[in-house]
């Protein structure tokens, strides 16, 4: 058991009076490393001075002796320590204390009390550390010794089920009882109201139910704050609890640990008074159980909100499609996909977020009846099934829910958040695509209620061709998903040659492939509309800017003097993620790329549908070196004004006009005027599309500055590209394009 874990607070509180004021307290591990300090201003300093003794001093047997030891520490001030477990030779750590240069004392060791106080101190610690060596030795025995508890530690065949899964409990509280051959088990976490309980006495319920309810009152408490089981032999002056040694029967208590290390729950273990007394060892399996149990809550329950979590609530949902299928009864899915810019207030305070995510829950939960169950299915995504509900009573309870999220304050910490939400409705009944086909119905439904605007709810019509579009998409969108899990993306690039300019100098755009189940390499067209739909550019466009740093990184460092630049592709909903900025910052932070490197494209719609966002997104960038470049120019047939407004580098001209500049006089007008009018502007051109010599030639009688294209180069990996580049081989080398294969960025 790791210091940490101990009630040191207590033991160091004692301390306090026998040491002058502004003194640091800390305890460190045999390392040095600091595991408790008393938080003083300078603590960082602190915590280095006491590892480097951990490293160049306390190595030293010598160093560690029985009695209380003085240092100078550089910087800190003098330092008093005593080793851990010296005299057992089990050296795990020191009890330190440092009195500042500003509070000068004279030898502590001296003044009355002192090292008696601290030996007293290490010594409670010290004890404590050797009692839960031996319990984990026991526990550690136990586990062997008890290989019949399979259900302890992994949840049995019928269990992994989803649709079983709230069984579970049922079984770990059954099996426990027989295996300890106790008449009285008990699992409870009030906060989530679970309670499960068996009870085998006879004549001894009324008695039992007594106790068990004492023990939930006043035995919560002290698990809480030694977060370790407890034995409550019953019998006046027996117990380990005060006020509690009236028992009704013999108890032990062990605390479930929620994913945070707080204690949410317990397991209680009780037989009658006139048993044998239960022992330590007893006491080490009921925590083992209590882990196996917090490892099914973990799996059932959200830590965050105390709602189900996916698992669990699509058991839940199993069984109704069950019923459904053989009773006339209406039930009803409601989707609710919370606006995540609605959570962009608190963007540099996550605890902010965190905190409106579970008003969010209870104000679900206040507005359902009991039975209902609702689940967390992912960070902003709740979903609440109505059994018995018809769709027409469930679009009223849908409105209702939504008028009492939308309509509740949200101040916390001194951020006001207002909160939007759209909402999808499916019908149980009218599913015959089993569970994913029902969610993924209610979460179209909900996307398209987004698009529609208007009360922001729709129900499911599988009539509805825009709901037939996306549900399409939606085939297709978890194998993105699966892609930015398991990193099946890969990073192409095409380079940008230069017309007119130093040709030393190298361009490139990245490109984006995913790789799917069979193998096979997909190109954006054939997963961005998906991706799009279901909002999952802005994590597509973070995966690349992190993985396109990377490689730029390793080129660098292998070619320091190479001189090229990268182009990487932005999405339009990527500028409405307001948390971007922040992480195209930190990611340069990261790597040892100069932001001179970078160029980031933005298409000329994006630009214009967000405007200030735009231009607020760019200059930030663009102080720190970054250059940017306005894509597809010439799509939105716009005006030229609005181009005084955007701090752009380059503009690309749209490739439409580019492959029929030879054909078409009016494209070639086009073409032209846009490049003399960014020239005009001091911008820097590039013809998207050149697909031959012809084209290319009649772009530099124009004077554009860059040409890209298959007529200049074919996409290929990244890291080949900049091979051939950076190892002066041809970038223009040509290779024959797969079949069907569409060039676009990975926004586009």
């Amino acid at each position: 058991m790791a210091i940490v874990e101990y009630a040191l607070d207590s033991y160091l509180q004692l301390l306090r009076p026998v040491v002058p004021v502004g003194s640091v307290l800390a305890v460190v591990d045999e390392r040095g490393l600091a595991v408790w300090i008393d938080e003083p201003g300078d603590g960082d300093q602190i915590r280095d001075g006491l590892a480097r003794l951990g490293r160049e001093y306390w190595t030293d047997p010598a160093a560690n002796t029985v009695e209380v030891q003085r240092l100078e520490l550089a910087g800190c001030g003098t330092l008093y320590y005593l080793a851990f477990g010296a005299t057992e030779g089990d050296l795990f750590g020191y009890l330190t204390v440092v009195v500042g240069d500003d509070h000068p004392v004279a030898d502590l060791r001296a003044a009355a009390g002192f090292c008696e106080a601290f030996a007293a101190v290490a010594a409670c610690i010290c004890r404590e550390h050797r009692l839960n060596v031996e319990l984990n030795t026991m526990a550690n025995e136990l586990g062997e010794r008890y290989d019949e508890l399979n259900l302890v530690y992994s949840i049995n065949e019928r269990g992994k089920d989803r649709r079983e899964q709230d069984c579970v409990l049922v079984e770990i509280v059954e099996d426990c009882a027989r295996h300890m051959a106790v008449p009285f088990v008990s699992i409870v976490v009030p906060d989530r109201d679970i309670g499960v309980h068996h009870c085998s006495a006879n004549g001894v319920r009324a008695a039992w139910r007594k106790t068990w309810k004492r023990a939930v009152k006043e035995v919560m408490g002290r698990l809480k704050t030694h977060q370790r089981g407890v034995v409550l032999n019953g019998g006046e002056g027996k117990s380990e609890i005060k006020d509690v040694g009236d028992l009704s029967c013999k108890l032990i208590a062990a605390p479930i640990m929620d994913d945070l290390g707080e204690v949410c729950g317990a397991v209680f273990v009780g037989k009658e008074l006139e048993k044998p007394d239960f022992h330590n060892s007893d006491r080490s399996l009921v925590e083992v159980i209590a882990r196996k149990v917090a490892k099914v809550l973990e799996e059932t329950y959200d830590t965050l909100t105390g709602l189900l979590t996916r698992q669990g609530f699509e058991g839940c949902l199993a069984r109704a499609l069950d019923l459904a299928g053989e009773a006339a009864a209406d039930s009803c899915l409601i989707y609710l996909d919370i606006d995540q810019t609605s959570l962009s207030a608190g963007k540099d305070r996550p605890a902010v977020g965190a905190v409106v995510l579970k008003q969010i829950a209870q104000t679900i939960r206040e507005n359902l009846r009991n039975a209902d169950p609702v689940g967390r299915l992912s960070d902003v995504v709740f979903t609440v099934l109505l059994g018995n509900c018809p769709m027409d009573r469930a679009y009223v309870v849908a409105e209702k829910l939504k008028s009492a999220i939308t309509g509740r304050e949200y101040v916390v910490e001194g951020a006001h958040l207002e909160v939007d939400l759209h909402v999808g409705i499916a019908g149980l009944k009218a599913c015959t695509g089993g569970l994913d086909a029902l969610l993924r119905s209610a979460e179209v439904a909900a996307l398209l209620a987004r698009e529609r605007g208007g009360a922001g709810i729709l129900a499911y019509d599988p009539e509805d061709r825009d709901l037939q579009r996306r549900e399409a998409a939606a085939e297709s969108v978890n194998m993105v998903r699966r892609a930015l899990r398991e990193d099946r993306f890969e990073l192409w690039a095409q380079p940008i040659v230069p017309l007119r300019h130093d040709r030393s100098e190298g361009h490139l755009e990245v490109l984006l492939r995913l790789r799917d189940d069979a193998g096979g390499l997909l190109a954006p067209g054939c997963f961005m509309p998906a991706a799009e739909i279901y909002h999952l550019m802005p994590a597509i466009d973070r995966w690349v800017v992190k993985n396109a740093l990377a490689v730029v990184e390793k080129y660098l460092a292998m070619f320091p003097e190479g001189n090229f630049h990268v182009a990487i592709n932005l999405a339009g909903q990527s500028f409405r993620d307001t948390s971007l900025l922040d992480f195209i910052v930190g990611q340069l932070g990261e790597h040892n790329v100069p932001a001179e490197r970078l160029c980031f494209e933005v298409t000329e719609t994006t630009a214009m549908g967000q405007m200030a966002e735009a231009r607020a997104f760019m200059e930030v960038l663009r102080e720190r070196g970054c250059r940017f470049s306005l894509d597809d120019f010439g799509s939105g047939l716009s005006s030229f004004s609005y181009l005084k407004n955007l701090p752009v580098d380059f503009l690309k001209i749209d490739m439409e006009f580019v492959r029929e500049i030879l054909d078409e006089p009016v494209s070639a007008v086009i073409v032209d005027a846009v490049n003399r009018v960014a020239h005009a502007m001091g911008l820097r051109t590039v013809a998207e599309g050149v697909e031959n010599d012809a084209i290319k030639g009649y772009l530099k009688e124009m004077g554009l500055d860059y040409v890209q294209g298959y007529g200049i180069a074919v996409p290929r990996p990244l890291e080949e590209v900049l091979d051939r580049m950076l190892g002066g081989r041809a970038a223009t080398e040509q290779q024959p394009v797969e079949k069907g294969e569409v060039d676009v960025g990975q926004g586009a």
